[in-house]
């Protein structure tokens, strides 16, 4: 626990929000906790107390995540890692959630908070002795359906720091004597005749002046300087194109006519999971149309419309993720 309180940006608020009075969320042990969920607020503005008062005047006990990572980077630290509180339904027993404030349906996080995620993760990793993963809300089970957390929570987790090599030459240097000559020099400092010129490309031998430098030794040291941001050492799974399809699919409601990058995706994951819709082109066509179809009479047994929209998605989902296992 003493990780945590280490974050320059942490502020514990577990005593200052809002909860419901005689009520309280049942606790287990830290060992019990083994997933880290992310969450995104799914409002563009909102904070710890903003949320707490909300997940209160719905009969909760108090705020459903353990942390929230505001917009401008503040860790707010709202419930004992070891509270059972509401945020994942029936996985909330085993796993810690974070929530990051926005919308990233249309939004993206901002700098501040991946940052704020990345070190918070990275300490939360150190402290959990039977961590196991980390999962976006819709990947758990029975939430397949949730439009959370919408951004690419993995390729922060894994954004390696960037790293500065700085190179800082080291000279020696002879000063020249009365009567000194460069084989004298050479003679004195064990450095040969050859390589006094090379070192010293302006000088002419026949004018040399007493008093005058002389490099006889150039070392180059190089070392890494890390940027400030830390970097996650615990290693992270990497998505296969299979997932990485799912967190890209559409949230959006798409029809024959439409066309775009959205529609793209769409083709793909058709495309994957065998309602063949031909040319990945971003064109809502009539393949595209007749596939569309050809979920939706699957998935609602006589609903043959031609229109992608959330139930389209969820059954599309639940076939991608038939090939992951």
């Amino acid at each position: 626990m003493n990780g945590l309180f280490a974050l320059p940006q942490l502020k514990d608020v577990r005593h200052l929000l809002p909860t419901r009075s005689g009520q309280s969320y049942k606790k287990t042990t830290l060992q019990q906790k083994t997933h880290i969920i992310i969450h995104h607020s799914l409002t563009k503005t909102g904070s710890a107390f903003a949320f707490a008062n909300y997940h209160v005047s719905k009969g909760w006990p108090g705020i459903g995540y353990h942390f929230v990572i505001e917009q401008d980077g503040t860790i707010h630290f709202c419930n004992d890692l070891e509270t059972i509180s509401y945020h994942v339904g029936n996985h909330n027993s085993y796993c810690i959630g974070i929530c990051l404030t926005g919308d990233f349906r249309t939004q993206q996080p901002t700098n501040e908070q991946k940052q704020s995620l990345k070190a918070l993760y990275k300490t939360l990793v150190s402290i959990m002795p039977n961590y196991k993963d980390v999962k976006g809300h819709n990947e758990l089970k029975g939430y397949e359906w949730k439009q959370c957390p919408c951004f690419n929570y993995l390729e922060v987790l894994n954004e390696k720091e960037n790293v500065t090599v700085q190179i800082k030459e080291e000279v020696k240097q002879y000063t020249v004597q009365q009567g000194d000559t460069l084989w004298a020099i050479s003679q004195k400092t064990g450095v040969s005749v050859k390589t006094l010129l090379r070192l010293n490309p302006d000088i002419n031998p026949r004018t040399l002046q007493p008093g005058q430098q002389i490099i006889i030794e150039k070392q180059v040291n190089k070392s890494e300087v890390k940027s400030p941001s830390q970097s996650v050492n615990q290693p992270l799974k990497q998505q296969n194109p299979i997932e990485q399809l799912i967190s890209k699919l559409p949230n959006k409601v798409l029809r024959y006519g439409d066309r775009g990058e959205d529609v793209r995706i769409l083709q793909q994951a058709l495309n994957a999971i065998n309602f063949k819709c031909g040319a990945e082109d971003g064109i809502f066509g009539k393949k595209t149309l007749d596939a569309v179809q050809r979920v939706n009479l699957m998935f609602s047994g006589g609903n043959k419309n031609g229109v992608y929209d959330e139930k389209t998605k969820n059954y599309i989902i639940s076939k991608l993720k038939e090939k992951i296992k």
